[in-house]
């Protein structure tokens, strides 16, 4: 609650001899606090990031493909499906039967095509690095999932904060109109002085609606950001603890990130899917074979050329890769030219999270600084400055617009250090994301 609010009373007393709106502070305290986001149930951060991890749809559509992913390995490692067929042949049109030819019979074929060795086990291999970088893309998510979560909590807690001190400041104006026209009544203030107070007041009430719909939109984007759908029911936060934000180093950080952060851990596992490509790529070249064999059945001849004696045969198939200069060589120029590029894109990587942390780290020191400057040494001097120029107006030594120009310094610094103190809270998640764990 704005710290002018509880001492309305005692400067009503000092300006006016008789206190006609004495019951007004009461009041509007009364309803101030019976509206206030304290008497609600406030979230937990931690609840919002346990829901948002089991229930955030991008998340689990990443886990449903990584799963997917998961299960091609022993499909694309196993061999291919045998065939088997039947075949009738050379039997005579005027008679289709087995003895009316000799060479008239029925043959029942099987056929196995056989991978050149190795290429089922190159083809596997690949096929678990590319699952792995489907895991790695959803772990990835999932920290892109809880950044946001907390990234939309901070700043709705800011919103909320904003908005809460519009409305107490609120309240103050109104009790400043009406300590202007006390004087105004008993001839010791001037009219100035109530048109001066009513033009803030109605300025105040223009922003409130502006931080009314700053509220409802970051209620909506946190809501959107646990999965929830963005008319859900409202989630209450609670401000952010300065004074419990954990002291780091930039080089400590940096060495974690080189180790836990999942954008690097994705570039890391492409890298050796691409190695496993290249390796396949250079089994695929060699040719495959096939294995067959069959059993025909044959029926004897009336004129005695042949007893009709059954027959087997055995076949033996190879591929003959006549076009690897268009075809396989090809794809194995175009997998080495992917690996360069996906060793490059760690390369880059590697350079962006180590800037990034550099930045983030210097970010949060100076916005913790900032809070603390604001919360320890400028709002305590604005509001000296307002109880001195409150106590200097009731005495006629200054003008009114000297208690207003106090009066808006302390709401301005006031509203800074909530939008600072959010803004360090969406620092810190984004830090905890490229550092890839938490920072407590």
């Amino acid at each position: 609650m704005n710290p002018l609010i509880p001492r309305l009373p005692k400067i009503i007393m000092a300006l006016v001899a008789v206190l006609v709106f004495a019951g007004g502070p009461a009041r509007s305290s009364a309803a101030t606090e019976e509206s206030s986001p304290d008497s609600m149930k406030v979230d937990s951060l931690e609840q919002l990031l346990a829901e948002a991890e089991h229930s955030h749809p991008a998340l689990l559509a990443a886990r449903a493909r990584a799963t997917a992913d998961a299960l091609r390995p022993s499909q694309v490692g196993s061999l291919p499906d045998p065939t088997i067929g039947v075949e009738a042949s050379n039997f005579r049109v005027d008679d289709p039967t087995l003895g009316s030819s000799p060479m008239a019979g029925v043959s029942l074929r099987f056929r196995q095509a056989i991978p050149f060795p190795g290429k089922l086990g190159r083809r596997r291999e690949l096929a678990k690095s590319e699952a792995e970088v489907s895991w790695q893309l959803a772990r990835e998510i999932a920290s892109d999932v809880r950044t946001n979560v907390k990234s939309r909590f901070w700043e709705l807690s800011g919103a909320e904060a904003v908005e809460r001190i519009t409305r107490e400041n609120i309240q103050v104006l109104e009790e400043l109109i009406d300590i202007a026209n006390s004087r105004l009544a008993v001839g010791m203030g001037a009219q100035q002085d109530v048109l001066q107070v009513q033009a803030a007041l109605a300025e105040l009430q223009s922003q409130l609606l502006l931080r009314e719909q700053e509220t409802r939109n970051a209620q909506r984007d946190l809501n959107v950001a646990v999965g929830r759908s963005a008319d859900a029911p409202k989630i209450v936060t609670r401000p952010l603890q300065i004074d419990l934000v954990p002291t780091f180093e930039a080089t400590s950080l940096a060495e974690a990130a080189e180790d836990f952060n999942p954008q690097l851990a994705v570039r890391r596992a492409q890298v050796v899917a691409a190695e496993s490509s290249l390796k396949e790529s250079l089994r695929d070249r060699w040719p495959d074979f096939a294995v067959g064999g069959g059993y025909r059945i044959r029926d004897a001849i009336d004129n005695g050329v042949s007893d009709g004696g059954d027959m087997v045969f055995l076949s033996l198939d190879m591929t003959l890769p006549i076009y690897a200069g268009a075809k396989q060589n090809r794809r194995v120029d175009e997998t080495r030219s992917r690996l360069v590029a996906a060793r490059h894109s760690e390369t880059d990587m590697h350079l962006q999270v180590g800037a990034l942390t550099g930045n983030l780290v210097d970010i949060t020191r100076r916005l913790l600084d900032q809070s603390k400057l604001y919360r320890d040494e400028v709002i305590p001097q604005d509001r000296y400055a307002l109880d001195a120029s409150v106590s200097d107006y009731s005495v006629g030594s200054v003008d009114f617009v000297s208690v207003l120009n106090n009066w808006q310094a302390l709401l301005r610094d006031e509203i800074a250090l909530e939008q600072l103190t959010a803004t360090l809270g969406v620092r810190l998640a984004e830090l905890e994301f490229v550092v890839g764990r938490s920072l407590q």
